[in-house]
């Protein structure tokens, strides 16, 4: 037998017997007595979690890296609140001898919190929602609950109280950096200003951001040396005010201004009345969504340089139509989106846009997930006249004609060996200059 038949071989060999230790040490009955032993729990987490932080606190409970293989599948997921911190959803679902028990749970942080704040919350709601799970386990006896009575002052801020604000909440941040070398240098700043009320009825949001990037690049040779310059800005405000009309509709309308040396355009500002239907309710909405939104609207256009149609400036009125899902589900979690959109004044100018991520567990310890977007794309009326140079090109200082745009990544994880081997060890990792801070 050759060498590569024989290697064949004996890795189909291999393979099988890993599969059959595998699945026999990940499929272990309940206790024949009614007693679970550790409660298994698999975290699946959406949003922020410090699940190194979860495994340390919770040692009653034995966190395993599969889902086939627990008895408690957790799904945690976020929203933004309209005070800018998160309202997160845990879902619990039984598997095994905890089949017909699920349950679902939410809380809210501040915006304010630190990063320990939020994972002590976490850590105590996710301990709550077990709880009901852990006491049908060994480890009960060895559980207790502990109640402490707010303080007068505790129940004197938990009463509602007349919000000076209003439900307005706002936001300010910059940015900027430096790059030096010896033929290279760069800088960059960035200025951001959010100022948004949100209510159950009403919601009214205004973003403003800024940008601007120089760069200069030494380029030298035998004889000369030239100095290339690049830079660019963009700016953007966007407004949008929504009306909740229903659990399924909602009215609102939507104002975005820019302005961008890429895009050739000195300001853009478009104006458009949206209506929006999601199929299932909103409240629904961390889990599931199907949504169809339509908007139509003007578009108003100066031009840095005069376009290849001759134009300095126009209106253009245009409507744009999105389909958009998302699931997330046990098998994992999946996004994808159609939008089409064209000029009313010329339908040949249109542009068609399709977007996709999904993520699925195949089977166990097996993983896939594919991202993709394409375009195509017929409406590039803001294109400048004239050829562009090798500079303006090469640095892409503008957008280039395009008839579409295609992206597109898959990728794939294995992970095998033992269920259990969730032992936190921070010792050395952090070496070499890298910093585990998010």
């Amino acid at each position: 037998m050759p060498a590569f038949a024989r290697f064949f071989t004996m890795a189909l060999a291999l393979a099988a017997l890993t599969r059959s230790a595998h699945s026999l040490a990940q499929n272990t009955p309940p206790s024949p007595t009614g007693t679970q032993p550790t409660l298994r729990v698999f975290i699946d987490c959406h949003t922020f979690c410090d699940e190194d932080f979860l495994q340390t606190e919770m040692s009653y409970v034995s966190f395993v890296r599969d889902r086939e293989a627990s008895d408690v599948h957790v799904i945690i997921t976020s929203e933004n609140t309209s005070a800018g911190g998160n309202a997160y959803t845990l879902t619990l679902l039984g598997r095994r001898a905890f089949a017909r028990l699920t349950d679902t749970l939410t809380y809210t942080t501040l915006a304010t919190d630190t990063n320990d704040e939020q994972r002590r919350a976490q850590l105590r709601y996710l301990t709550l929602s077990l709880m009901r799970y852990t006491v049908r386990t060994s480890t009960a006896p060895g559980l207790s609950v502990t109640y402490r009575a707010p303080t007068t002052a505790a129940v004197t801020q938990a009463k509602p109280q007349r919000d000076p604000w209003n439900a307005w909440v706002f936001r300010f941040g910059t940015n900027g950096g430096l790059e030096r070398e010896t033929n290279q240098r760069s800088s960059r700043a960035q200025l951001t200003f959010n100022a948004n009320r949100v209510t159950r009825a009403w919601k009214l949001t205004n973003n403003a951001r800024g940008q601007y990037r120089e760069q200069k690049f030494i380029v030298t040779d035998s004889l000369d040396s030239e100095t290339i310059t690049d830079y660019s800005h963009t700016a953007s405000f966007n407004h949008l005010l929504v009306k909740s009309l229903t659990e399924h509709w909602s009215l609102g309308e939507r104002v975005n201004v820019s302005s961008s040396t890429f895009l050739n355009e000195k300001v853009s500002v478009r104006v458009a009345p949206a209506l929006e239907f999601d199929v299932f309710p909103y409240s629904q909405s961390t889990r599931r969504q199907l949504v169809v939104q339509y908007s139509v609207g003007v578009k108003h256009i100066r031009y840095e340089d005069t376009t290849l149609f001759g134009k300095l400036r126009e209106a253009i009125p245009d409507e744009q139509l999105v389909v958009a899902a998302e699931a997330v589900q046990p098998w994992g979690n999946v996004f994808a989106s159609l939008t089409a959109a064209h000029h009313l004044n010329n339908t040949d100018r249109n542009r068609l846009t399709a977007f996709g991520f999904i993520d699925v567990r195949i089977t166990k310890g097996l993983s896939l997930n594919f991202f993709g977007q394409a375009s195509r794309i017929r409406d590039q009326v803001n294109l400048a006249k004239g050829s562009l140079e090798l500079q303006e090109v090469l640095l892409r200082r503008r957008q280039l004609a395009t008839g579409y745009s295609i992206e597109f990544n898959v990728g794939m994880s294995y992970t095998f060996g033992s269920i259990f081997s969730t032992v936190v060890n921070p010792r050395m990792q952090r070496g070499g200059g890298d910093f585990d801070c998010c």
